[in-house]
């Protein structure tokens, strides 16, 4: 499984061997990968995900000033970056949300569900047209429910309905008349409880390390 190897490598990269965690990020490489703000003492601080890594940090990385207050010492600090290439490249903030929610690190403020996850990989494992809103389809109670969920979570109104259908729908017994994508999300039901079983098998594993 891609996540759980870029755990090992987060993990396992030496604190010698990391970047060092200068303002500008100009030492850090231009690629798109999974970086992590590790200590001295080996600790993961927090976790983070770019397109190019390098230019992330072009700003001066907001979670600095959050390391500062907290009395780190910056040569305590150094950054380890596991590359994201090729096919993995559009998983990148899926990769992201299950690494942190795995390790829970410090300095991370937003922790990720395993329905945000879901909904995660179901928009990008499923391509809903752009000129179709699933709320169409519903009664005006059933929508501002979705959409109250939908501001909660930080998510759209079709990611909010795209998960539950994924979840909660027969689609033997449903019929989509006009709607035949849909069909496929039947296929990520399996998904989500594959993922629910690596997540939670994750945490025991780094747990017992």
């Amino acid at each position: 499984m891609l996540v759980k190897r870029v755990i090992k490598l987060l993990k396992r990269i030496k604190f010698d061997d990391c970047y060092e965690a200068t303002a500008d990020g100009s030492n850090l490489p231009r690629r798109p990968g999974i970086y992590a703000f590790k200590h001295r003492d080996k600790r993961i601080l927090y976790v983070g995900k770019s397109n190019n890594v390098r230019q992330r940090f072009n700003a001066r990385h907001g979670v600095f000033v959050d390391l500062f207050f907290a009395g780190y010492a910056i040569d305590d600090l150094r950054i380890a970056v596991v590359p994201i290439i090729g096919d993995d490249l559009p998983y990148l903030e899926i990769i992201e949300a299950i690494v942190i929610s795995t390790l829970t690190p410090e300095f991370n403020r937003k922790r990720y569900t395993l329905a945000e996850i879901a909904a995660m990989v179901a928009v990008r494992s499923f391509k809903i047209p752009a000129d179709i809103q699933l709320t169409d389809l519903l009664p005006p109670n059933a929508v501002a429910a979705i959409e109250d969920y939908a501001k909660e979570n930080l998510l759209s109104s079709n990611q909010v309905i795209e998960l539950a259908l994924a979840q909660f729908l027969d689609y033997e017994t449903v019929t989509l008349d006009g709607y035949d994508h849909l069909k496929s999300f039947a296929q990520l039901k399996n998904q989500i409880e594959i993922m629910q079983a690596e997540l939670d098998g994750l945490k025991r594993q780094m747990s017992d390390e």
